[in-house]
Parts: C-alpha cells; structure tokens; sequence
C-alpha cells in the first residue's frame, strides 16, 4: 500500500451514515468515443484520437439587429452514444442558449432552447453540463441574480429539463452545483468542498440529496467532478485561489459506490498532468480518464494503484491541442462517420493523429485525497434496465 506524506495528505469525510452500494456485474462491452468542443466546434474522436468526425461548425445568425456567429461552448454525451451539445452567441446571456442533439446512429434531428426559470436580470449557465445514461434528461448548473447594489440576490443550483424540444421551464434545485449524472442519478457540489449526491430511489427531478465527501483536507477547492457508470471510480477537480496562477489539478478516487466508501482506497492519486487541469471525464467502464491541460485535451489509461502521482494504466494521447469539455460515452464514431460520408447532417471526418507535444510534466498540487472509513453497503438494483448494462448511481 502506497503512504503519502504527511504534507501531501488530505481526509476525505464520509459526510453520510448510510451507504449506498451497486450491485457488480452489470457493465458490458461496448463502443467507446470522446466528444469534445475545439474552437468553436463540436468534434467526435475515437479514444486513440487516430479517427474524428466534425459533428457541428460554429453556427452563423442574423436578425434585423445584424449578423453574427454561435459558437458550441459545451457538450455532454450519454452511455449509450446520444449527444448533446451547447451553443451561444459570444458576449450573450446564457438564456440565448440553444442545444442540439445527435442520436448514435450519427444523425441529428432534435433542437430546442437551452432555457431558465423567469425573473433574473442576468443569466449564467451552462456551468457544468451532463446527460443521463440514456440521453433522454439534461443536467446544467447556473449561477444567476437579481436586483442592484445592496439588493442583489445571488441564486447558484442546478436545472434539470427533458432533452427535447420542450419550451417547458427547467425545473430548478438550488445550491447543488457544477452537476454531473451517473444513471438517473446527479452528483453535484455543495459549498467549495463537499461532494453531494441524490438517494438511490430519487427521481431525476428530486431536490433531496445526502452529503457524501468533503476535499476540504486538501487544502483546494472543489468544482466538479465526474463518476464512472460503474460507481467504482471517481474524479475529482481541484484548484487554489491563490497564488496567480491557481493550481488545477485533477485527482481520482476508487469508491464503492455513490455514496459509500472504503478505505484504504485502491485508487488514489493525483494524475500526472501539465498545468491548469480541468475537464475530466471517465469512461463508463472505469478503464479510461481524460482532461484537458495546458498542452491540449488527453485520455490515458486508469491508474490501478495509490501509488501518488498516478502510474497510469497507458500514457496520454493527446486528442486535440485546443480540445475542452471532453465527454467519454458510447457513441459509435464508425457510424457517425458513415453518417457523414453519406451526406448526413454532422460534419467531415479526419484520420489525422496528433503528436504529444513533449513529456508531460508532472504538477501535483501538496495534497492528495485520503478516503475515510465507512462499514456498511446496502446492495441495490442496476438502475437501467435496457440489456442491464448500467449501474443507476454522476462526466448532466
């Protein structure tokens, strides 16, 4: 077994006393491929990076006001291969937003507005952006206000809205932010630490949830994080206020489940990354991770050890230089591909392999996450019942 240091430790607490366990077994064999955002477009890459589709260039507009260009500035994908991604005008309130949806057989035929609840004066969300397991429920945080001066009202939380072209009013759970879904559940941050997710029997819709980890120990604050289908691996983005730049790193934790734990953990370390990492998402499978750095977005094998920095499963393959909001899900690349050879309604396909740009360099924040004990597990149901492939335990 792997010992930090004592400066490099951090205790994660166990904020709940009921655990809540996966049944195993549950995962199978299936496609794999990354959606992500590179300058304005929405782009869909093999996990080798070898072969890419352009799913979406930045989108021209116009009214009686003038003309301009919607750039794609998010994109979530589902376990099964459904994708959804997000596009606004630059400068614009996030309540212009609009989102289209790219089924996995590669084609695309829903659009619909990217809404808010009424009565803010100004708008900003999509912060942190996912869908369900099946693609059919989107999860995006917001952070809006109103009123002036001294009479500001902040509102942070999360929306959650059908993935459809419903003008519907999202339905709002305030103070659960930067969410993430694992099956129909929604792991989400609450405060700068603390990691909360909803209880096994709760609705997508629901508001309630129980406290499940705090990174406080660690001497850096919380933003998202993102959990693999199976509930055996999460990861966790980190930063610093202060100094100029702030540290970003990006740390990753085996788990039992959505709200339990064990310690010692198997998995846990802090990944090898070069500066400012963010974006990470995990493979349903639990086998691979990627994140975007400062040398461009990545995806490297699982590490398997608490070995500390990571020892990863395989070494990073750089998939795009400018690539952001990587999201690991089943879509089937081979047959967007076809979809766009046959003059469908996606983009342009490519074979260019990029070369890592020299070693990367390993910047470890002084912390590393250590999981607190908890005893007991209850098992449950694997939550999607098509063909039984997922655990419903979060990369909305």
């Amino acid at each position: 077994m792997h010992h930090s240091s004592p400066s490099r430790r951090a205790g994660l607490v166990v904020l709940a006393s009921t655990a809540l366990a996966l049944l195993l077994g549950c995962t199978a064999a299936h496609a794999q491929s990354i959606a992500y955002v590179d300058n304005g477009s929405v782009w869909l890459s093999s996990m080798d990076g070898a072969t890419k589709v352009k799913l979406a260039d930045p989108v021209p507009a116009s009214n009686e006001s003038g003309s301009w260009t919607e750039n794609w500035t998010d994109v979530a994908q589902s376990d099964n291969g459904r994708i959804v991604a997000v596009r606004n005008k630059p400068g614009t309130m996030s309540n212009y937003s609009s989102f289209q949806v790219w089924e996995p057989d590669g084609t695309s035929t829903v659009q619909g507005s990217l809404n808010a609840t009424a009565g803010e004066n100004f708008y900003a969300y999509p912060v942190g952006f996912d869908v369900s397991s099946d693609g059919s429920v989107m999860v995006y945080g917001f952070s809006n206000w109103h009123g002036f001066g001294s009479s500001t009202v902040y509102s942070t939380g999360t929306y959650v809205r059908p993935v459809s072209a419903s003008v519907i009013d999202p339905f709002a759970i305030t103070g659960r932010e930067y969410p993430s879904r694992m099956g129909n559940r929604i792991v989400a941050r609450s405060s700068s630490s603390q990691v909360w997710v909803q209880p096994q029997d709760q609705a997508p819709y629901g508001s309630t949830f129980q406290g499940w980890l705090d990174t406080a120990d660690t001497g850096l604050g919380l933003t998202r994080s993102d959990m693999a289908a199976t509930g055996t691996m999460i990861a966790f983005e980190l930063q610093s206020s202060e100094p100029t730049p702030v540290t970003q790193v990006v740390q990753v934790l085996s788990t039992q489940s959505p709200g339990a734990a064990t310690f010692p953990a198997a998995v846990n370390c802090t990944l090898p990354t070069a500066s400012g990492a963010h974006d990470v998402s995990l493979s349903q499978d639990a086998t691979k991770v990627a994140w975007t750095d400062s040398e461009g977005l990545k995806v490297a094998g699982m590490p398997t050890t608490s070995a500390d920095p990571c020892v990863l499963g395989s070494a990073p393959v750089l998939i795009a230089a400018g690539g952001r909001h990587a999201s690991i899900g089943g879509a089937d690349i081979a047959k967007f591909a076809k979809q766009k050879n046959a003059g469908g309604n996606g983009g342009t396909g490519s074979t260019a392999k990029p070369t890592l740009p020299g070693a990367n360099k390993v910047q470890v924040a002084a912390a590393a996450l250590k999981l607190a004990a908890i005893r007991t597990a209850t098992a449950i149901r694997c939550a999607s019942r098509r063909r039984r492939r997922r655990y419903d335990s979060p990369r909305p």
